[in-house]
């Protein structure tokens, strides 16, 4: 469904472009590359989302959750709100729930991304790659390994049980497709918790909010 991010360095992966972050452009093969203030070349036709989720009393019937997602620095499209009952389905709301609505709302914001795509002011570049970055192994080897079995067996598992939030798998598959037919790629990268504070960060900040809210 999704192919993995293996950049040949993950200390110099992220190349921070004014408000974006990019790849380098060694890791995505691109012919074309532009270099920042600093003089790091990257692939003007590439952007990473950094996502998260975070639950509090996770998997209880009173369980919160919100998810953040983060572009860049001081982006007006980073984002971090807190999730609605409406949103949970049938299942209460868990850490990993959380994780699956950032990764599908980051890849939502991508699509309206696209056509606003212009990272250097020059409106020379058209969005062609989208790197989901998380910290969550379940989110990245779900979309990109354990989906392909899960589709082949009708969304059921190994043991012929339903695959849990299956629901939410489905609408991340269905968005992978919508933005691979308008000819933007999207990967999955995992990386370990501290190099994706700043999504962590937002998905806690959006539940402290709602928190000093009720008192």
């Amino acid at each position: 469904m999704a192919d993995r991010f293996y950049p040949s360095d993950p200390a110099d992966a992220e190349v921070e472009n004014g408000i974006w972050i990019h790849p380098s452009d060694d890791d995505t093969g691109s012919y074309r590359y532009k270099v920042n203030d600093r003089g790091y070349p990257f692939d003007p036709s590439a952007v990473i989302i950094a996502v998260d989720g975070a639950c509090r009393g996770n998997g209880n019937p009173w369980a919160r959750a919100a998810y953040g997602i983060y572009f860049g620095p001081r982006n007006w499209w980073n984002e971090c709100q807190t999730l609605d009952n409406s949103e949970r389905g049938s299942r209460n709301w868990t850490s990993q729930r959380a994780e699956l609505w950032a990764a599908l709302r980051a890849l939502r914001k991508a699509h309206s991304l696209r056509a606003r795509w212009d990272p250097n002011g020059d409106d020379d570049d058209d969005l062609e790659k989208v790197i989901v970055k998380a910290d969550s192994e379940y989110v990245v080897k779900g979309m990109t390994k354990w989906v392909h079995k899960w589709l082949d067996n009708g969304w059921t598992n190994c043991k012929g049980l339903p695959v849990i939030n299956a629901d939410l798998f489905t609408k991340l598959v269905q968005q992978v497709r919508t933005l691979r037919g308008i000819g933007v790629e999207v990967l999955f990268w995992h990386v370990p918790r501290e190099r994706n504070w700043q999504a962590d960060e937002l998905a806690n900040d959006a539940l402290d909010e709602e928190d000093d809210d009720e008192h």
